[in-house]
């Protein structure tokens, strides 16, 4: 293999980091699920499927499918309006934003007595290049 660059991390794979937010949390203060490549240590409920498409003239989607063998998550927690961050880094140093989005829909692949898998998908709420804006309201100040 030929290398053009002396940096380690030149060919070291982009790791996501994902975070999911409740829709009523503003501040982002407190995650309702967090997963960190870099930092997890035997987590029981660990992302086994991740997709993101993030278009430049299009609306982006997303599928996320978390292993939960233990059956901690509420699933009803993760009902449609969360929000969701992807970001991604090769290091863990440094995080570039790579996909926004909410949650649309989830649904729950349950495989033993006390397992199951939350699956979550919806779309990027980030407006593009060729993207309308409908519906707009205009109010006077008062």
């Amino acid at each position: 293999m030929v290398t053009y660059t002396s940096s380690s991390t030149y060919w070291a794979p982009l790791k996501p980091r994902i975070r999911i937010y409740a829709f009523n949390d503003s501040t982002y203060a407190s995650p309702l699920y967090t997963y960190n490549p870099f930092t997890d240590v035997g987590e029981s409920t660990k992302p086994i499927a991740l997709n993101f498409d993030s278009q430049t003239t299009d609306v982006g989607s997303f599928s996320i499918e978390i292993e939960d063998k233990d059956s901690t998550l509420d699933p009803d927690t993760y009902m449609r309006g969360n929000r969701i961050f992807i970001d991604c880094s090769k290091d863990g140093s440094v995080f570039q934003p790579a996909f926004k989005g909410l949650v649309r829909g989830t649904d729950q692949n349950i495989y033993a007595t006390s397992g199951r898998n939350l699956v979550l998908n919806g779309y990027s709420y980030l407006i593009r290049l060729n993207e309308r804006v409908l519906n707009t309201i205009k109010e006077s100040s008062l």
